[in-house]
């Protein structure tokens, strides 16, 4: 299983150095920065104590074209189900709920090889993925 994460954003800020000139007293005050969103959670648990019982379900719930970060936490459990994350919804991590990472487990259990249900021929190497 491979624990998808995106990196932190570190954001910096520049301080002027010297005395600001008459010119530049004179004008006037820049509004305020727009705060940065508020990360959303979502919590998945195959018991129901959550927003969702299965990760596809959790990540259906993101908005297309979402604009602020969601964290998808995953209760401990195993998760049998193929977790497909489209690319018109960037943003999103999905991290589980407990230190053991043996604890949440994303399985899809095809191989290569399997046919799939409808009789269109066996899922292929990327069809068989855990998680795209």
């Amino acid at each position: 299983m491979r624990r998808l994460v995106l990196p932190p954003l570190i954001a910096l800020t520049a301080l002027a150095t010297a005395a600001p000139t008459a010119a530049l007293a004179a004008a006037p005050a820049a509004a305020p920065a727009a705060a940065a969103p508020r990360p959303r959670t979502i919590v998945v648990a195959a018991d129901g104590s959550g927003d969702h019982t299965n990760v596809q379900d959790a990540v259906n719930a993101v908005p297309s074209g979402n604009t602020r970060p969601v964290t998808i936490l995953v209760r401990k459990g195993t998760y049998k189900q193929q977790v497909v994350i489209p690319a018109d919804k960037p943003h999103i991590t999905l991290a589980g709920d407990t230190r053991d990472p043996r604890e949440v487990v994303l399985t899809y259990d095809v191989s290569a090889a399997t046919p799939k249900p409808d009789g269109s021929g066996p899922y292929g190497t990327s069809g068989s993925a855990s998680a795209t």
